[in-house]
């Protein structure tokens, strides 16, 4: 099992069948977001953009009601923003406009 922290927090889960999934990441020590992992994880038709170490792509599981339920992230594990170097900004906000 890998030493990283969890990037899944407490209040993620939506219903029972997602709830089976992130248990089973946390099981494993897999981050959802990291290199390897996400893809794996993601259909190819979710993926929006991949840009600098960053992905933009549709959620497995929206939140009900949402009109789009997005998710950006760094490919790099990372677990607050504060990890975030000056190139992380700048592609974070360039995927924003795409």
């Amino acid at each position: 099992m890998s030493s990283k922290e969890s990037v899944i927090p407490g209040n993620a889960v939506r219903d029972a069948d997602y709830q089976q999934h992130l248990e089973a990441l946390q099981r494993t020590g897999e981050c959802p977001f990291d290199e390897g992992v996400w893809q794996r994880l993601t259909p190819p038709e979710h993926i929006i953009h991949i840009a600098g170490g960053w992905v933009l792509k549709h959620a497995l599981v929206p939140y009900k009601g949402a009109a789009a339920h997005l998710l950006m992230f760094p490919t790099r594990h990372i677990t607050t923003p504060a990890e975030f170097n000056d190139q992380d900004k700048l592609i974070a906000w360039e995927l924003l406009d795409v």
